[in-house]
C-alpha cells in the first residue's frame, strides 16, 4: 500500500510539472497582471519561446567600483592569518592553550606512573 501511495504522489507531481511546462505563458501573464504592465518582453514571441535578444535588467542594484574595492580590501584583511582574532583576545587564547597543554601533559604523566 505504501508503494501505491508513493506512485500516486509521483504521478500527481508529474502532471503538475507537465502542466507548468505546457503553459509557460501563464506565468508571464500572471506576472504582468501583478506588476500592472504588459507581459515581459522575454515571452513576447508568438511561439512561446523566450526572446533572447531582449536586454536583461539586473535583479538588484549593482555595486559601484569604490564599493567593490572596499569590500575586496575588507575580505582580504579578514583572510590574513590571525586577522580573525583581535589583539588582546589572541593573547588570551594563547594563554588558555598553554594551560590546556600543561593540564593534558600532567594527566598523561599521572596515567603513566600507574
Amino acid at each position: 500500500m505504501k508503494i501505491a501511495a508513493s506512485t500516486e504522489q509521483i504521478f500527481t507531481l508529474g502532471l503538475v510539472l507537465a502542466a507548468l511546462a505546457l503553459f509557460p505563458g501563464c506565468a508571464a501573464q500572471q506576472q504582468a497582471t501583478e506588476t500592472g504592465g504588459a507581459a515581459p518582453a522575454a515571452y513576447s514571441r508568438p511561439d512561446g519561446f523566450p526572446n533572447l535578444n531582449v536586454p536583461i535588467a539586473p535583479a538588484t542594484r549593482q555595486l559601484e567600483v569604490d564599493e567593490k574595492e572596499s569590500l575586496a580590501r575588507e575580505l582580504a584583511a579578514k583572510r590574513r592569518p590571525g586577522a580573525a582574532v583581535a589583539g588582546n583576545r589572541a593573547a588570551e587564547q594563547r594563554r588558555l592553550a598553554q594551560e590546556r597543554q600543561a593540564a593534558m601533559l600532567r594527566e598523561i604523566e599521572a596515567g603513566e606512573g600507574q
